[in-house]
């Protein structure tokens, strides 16, 4: 067995070694690779924020001069490489040749579809993730639950552009052939932020709803708010938006369609390091003329990245809504294990 830790150790070394650096006004410095400096904006890619837009009166790029290994290194690199390693050895084994190969085939053949999305259907500039999730479970009663997700987004400061298309579904099958719906819902929603300094930003998003569970035929949201970046470095981002909600819902047994509702809205995410995070959002709507119209939800997300084509997620998500009719479901709740393909 190869002491692969030292061989990963070392390619890890002259990695962030040779990693440009992007150091903004503020003194922040974010690392990653220059893609490119032109028409007077700073274009960057970070593992960690994805691609970067940043005006080239705000930030400089140090770019690393990178020595040559010495001999000495060189040679203890190769004798890593070709060394038994006495806590590893026996315990597991290589893939063999054709084992490796089909295992390659599938990466590349992967790799090549993410590479023809990025030339051909992606526009430019934007980054995202197709997330797929599916569960069945066979007991006194059949479960089945699929879910999916297509979320992207655009950074060119001072604008910033996101988008969110998802589809829920879930069912339980009696023993008596009666089938029960538990979740059945597909929207989208739209989000454009406008910097106004480096701790405010304009705020607003359109979203759809349909969902047949809680006899929700159409529901429209527009949202206005005033954002704040309460924390906002390279390992964690805090934002908060107070904002103004107007709201169409054609809802079964409610007479009601339009809602003027005082919104919160909060975003975390926090980077455990470079493959792992945290991700977390919530919100809270009332209607300051009726305070029993409000709603109210939370989602919470641990994200692996397995490779750079593929990523592992498990998320909790939990939804509450008062204005639905008494015929409907007003609380959801849903715990999703997927895989997700970013481009």
């Amino acid at each position: 067995m190869l002491r692969t830790s030292t061989i990963l150790a070392s390619v890890a070394l002259c990695s962030i070694a040779s990693a440009d650096t992007l150091v903004l006004k503020n003194g922040d410095r974010i690392t990653g690779s220059l893609v490119s400096q032109e028409n007077g904006a700073i274009n960057f890619r970070s593992d960690l924020l994805g691609e970067l837009s940043v005006p080239e009166d705000q930030a400089t790029v140090e770019v690393p001069q990178v020595a040559a290994p010495s001999a000495a290194e060189a040679a203890a690199v190769a004798n890593a490489a070709t060394t038994p390693s006495s806590k590893t050895s026996g315990k597991s084994e290589p893939l063999s040749a054709e084992k490796q190969e089909k295992v390659d085939m599938v990466t590349q053949s992967i790799k090549d579809a993410q590479s023809w999305l990025d030339e051909n259907v992606i526009p430019e500039g934007w980054s995202g993730k197709m997330s797929f999730g599916f569960s069945y479970l066979e007991s006194n009663t059949d479960t089945t639950a699929i879910n999916f997700d297509l979320n992207g987004k655009k950074n060119a400061a001072p604008h910033h552009y996101a988008f969110d298309i998802y589809y829920d579904y879930s069912r339980q099958t009696q023993t008596n052939g009666g089938v029960n719906k538990n979740l059945d819902q597909y929207g989208a929603e739209f989000t454009y932020d406008h910097d106004i300094n480096e701790w405010m930003f304009f705020n607003s998003s359109a979203s759809y709803l349909k969902n047949m569970v809680k006899d929700i035929r159409h529901q429209a949201d527009l949202d206005l708010g005033l954002g704040f970046h309460v924390i906002n470095n390279e390992d964690m981002t805090l934002d908060i938006i107070p904002a103004y909600t107007l709201q169409y819902k054609d809802a079964e047994g409610v007479s009601q369609k339009w809602y003027n509702l005082a919104t919160i809205k909060e975003s975390y995410v926090y980077h455990f390091s470079e493959i792992v995070r945290f991700e977390q959002t919530a919100y809270g709507s009332v209607e300051p003329g009726d305070t029993k119209n409000y709603q109210y939800g939370f989602t919470a997300a641990l994200i692996s990245k397995l490779a750079d084509w593929v990523e592992a997620s498990i998320a909790y998500e939990l939804t509450y809504d008062n204005t639905v009719g008494t015929g409907g479901v007003k609380r959801e709740q849903q715990i999703i294990a997927g895989i997700g393909i970013p481009y």
